[in-house]
């Protein structure tokens, strides 16, 4: 039995598009895709092969199955591109671009790996994809990359 926080070195047993399947002594770890690194675009199953040792935080046990589950990303957590917005004053202004507009809300990429929701008001209805807007951090939750904003200024909608 494995304790949950712990970081242990584990063997890579299996790779799948969705995640990679661990072993350490005789217990199973199981990390998704998204928990290997803070940028989803640099996480390629090929990086990991079966029988290489790969350290992982193992933060909770599915007790039904009895398979842990991992996070190799969380043992750097200064690599999380979020980080830097939660050292900006809380006034700041940044300059981002709508990435989609959906039903309830818009989400825009505020450059760095970092997207924030925009929800959607009297002031968003002109918004599309590529509109350039001004807003600030309403909300953020670091760990789980959620990026609450209000919109300050849009080029193609006015405020």
């Amino acid at each position: 039995m494995i304790e949950i926080g712990a970081v242990v070195e584990a063997d890579v047993s299996r790779v799948e598009a969705y995640g990679i399947f661990l072993t350490h002594k005789s217990d199973s770890i199981f990390v998704p895709m998204n928990n290997v690194t803070w940028h989803a675009d640099l996480a390629a199953p090929s990086d990991f092969q079966p029988g290489a040792k790969v350290k992982v935080l193992v933060e909770r046990l599915n007790y039904k199955n009895n398979v842990y589950a991992g996070s190799i990303k969380h043992l750097s957590p200064e690599g999380n591109p979020y980080r830097d917005l939660s050292r900006q004053p809380p006034e700041r202004i940044f300059s981002g671009r709508v990435k989609m507009v959906h039903h309830d809300g818009i989400v825009v990429d505020l450059g760095n790996g970092c997207v924030g929701d925009l929800p959607k008001c009297d002031q968003t209805t002109t918004l599309s994809e590529g509109s350039e807007v001004e807003v600030q951090i309403t909300s953020l939750e670091l760990d789980e990359q959620r990026v609450g904003l209000k919109l300050v200024h849009s080029k193609t909608a006015s405020p």
